[in-house]
């Protein structure tokens, strides 16, 4: 545990894809919170590539028109889905602002942002 402790975030971050859940946990508790918020942008710099990448296969795979296809690995499939939203300003403007704290439902949660220091 030492050796991560004292590990580069590059380091610690490859280091913990490697460990199961409670390994990453137990590894996580043990650094500093300058170190945490390292390890957490390294993540986040790795999930932005990966996320990239994945958008980049699928608009391949929308531009060519596939509608299945197997790997040897995974396979994909293309499905068209309908999604309807309703426009929250537009109801509140209607309905009125009684009706809308009556109806309106909020949720609190917690957000953790990470951005690259200047």
């Amino acid at each position: 545990m030492d050796d991560f402790k004292t590990a580069t975030a590059k380091k610690q971050y490859a280091l913990l894809k490697k460990m199961s859940d409670k390994e990453c946990r137990k590894a996580l508790r043990s650094i500093s919170k300058e170190q945490l918020a390292d390890v957490l942008g390294v993540a986040k710099a790795a999930y932005a590539d990966a996320k990239n990448l994945n958008e980049l296969v699928k608009d391949s795979v929308k531009r060519r028109g596939i509608r299945h296809a197997v790997g040897s690995l995974f396979q994909i499939s293309v499905q068209v889905i309908e999604k309807t939203f309703l426009d929250s300003d537009k109801i509140y403007d209607k309905m009125g602002e009684k009706w809308w704290n009556k109806h309106a439902k909020s949720t609190e949660y917690k957000a953790v942002y990470c951005n690259a220091k200047n």
